[in-house]
């Protein structure tokens, strides 16, 4: 079954966020982005220095700068995109260690983008909240 065009847009529009944020250039993931953009990680807030829901490219700023005060990491692999319309779901991995306490982890994430006219409208990410949160506290 042929894909249709938003579909291949919104594959595409992920791609280049993936890249940029492998290269560390978080200005053009910022770029990416819709000017009401909603960007959550899931988890309690409080719990953990990136959880929460943050709204517009600032409050993505401020994961991004929650991300690099809190962790180091050493390896982040998306693996499988799943598409579907202008929603596309990434499933991956992630290796980091722990800037306040030098615990190191390995875990799968799920990442799911919304695409409109190009540009990043929500994005949502899921994984093992408690296993973070655990060696987050342990010192």
């Amino acid at each position: 079954m042929a894909q249709d065009p938003p579909t291949l847009d919104a594959i595409s529009v992920v791609q280049e966020v993936y890249g940029a944020f492998g290269r560390g250039d978080i200005p053009a993931i910022l770029g990416k982005l819709a000017p009401d953009v909603v960007w959550a990680v899931e988890g309690r807030e409080g719990d953990y220095p990136t959880f929460g829901t943050r709204h517009g490219p600032d409050g993505a700023l401020a994961f991004f700068q929650a991300l690099g005060v809190t962790e180091d990491i050493t390896a982040f692999e998306p693996e499988t995109f799943h598409p579907s319309g202008d929603t596309v779901l990434v499933q991956g991995r992630i290796g980091l260690t722990l800037k306040a306490n030098g615990k190191t982890l390995d875990y799968p994430w799920v990442h799911i983008f919304t695409v409109r006219d190009g540009m990043v409208a929500n994005f949502r990410e899921l994984y093992d909240t408690a296993l973070v949160v655990e060696a987050y506290r342990s010192r």
